[in-house]
């Protein structure tokens, strides 16, 4: 077996070099298959009225049908769930050792009016604060 020398490649220099493979085109949008036809909305009849429920077994099971949905409260009202139980909680803390709960209903006090008529130095009368 005789040894032999590979070939050497010849090495082309490429000044900007393929990181990954080319995207795949994207398809042009085909809009000859849109219909414009508007049609009329279909209103769906109620097969049980509102806030009635319809009970029955299938299968040896009990199904339950409705079109009622229990609606999810705001986030407000979570939100002021939650503080109340906190509140509860601070409050109870505190009288389980026989201390006075602090106040956590904060009410800004009103703002005194601290410039009045009479504590104003400047008047329109005064020519003397006027002159040049």
């Amino acid at each position: 077996m005789a040894y032999q020398i590979r070939q050497r490649r010849a090495h082309v220099p490429v000044e900007f070099p393929q990181l990954c493979a080319p995207p795949a085109s994207k398809p042009s949008l085909d809009y000859s298959k849109l219909d414009f036809v508007d049609d009329e909305p279909v209103i769906q009849q109620r097969k049980i009225p509102y806030g009635w429920v319809r009970l029955y077994f299938e299968n040896h099971q009990a199904k339950m049908e409705t079109d009622y949905f229990h609606p999810e409260p705001t986030l407000d009202k979570l939100a002021g769930a939650a503080i109340l139980n906190m509140k509860k909680r601070w409050y109870k803390f505190y009288t389980d050792r026989d201390l006075e709960p602090y106040d956590y209903d904060y009410i800004p006090e009103e703002e005194d009016d601290y410039e009045t008529a009479s504590s104003s130095s400047w008047s329109a009368e005064d020519p003397e604060e006027f002159s040049d």
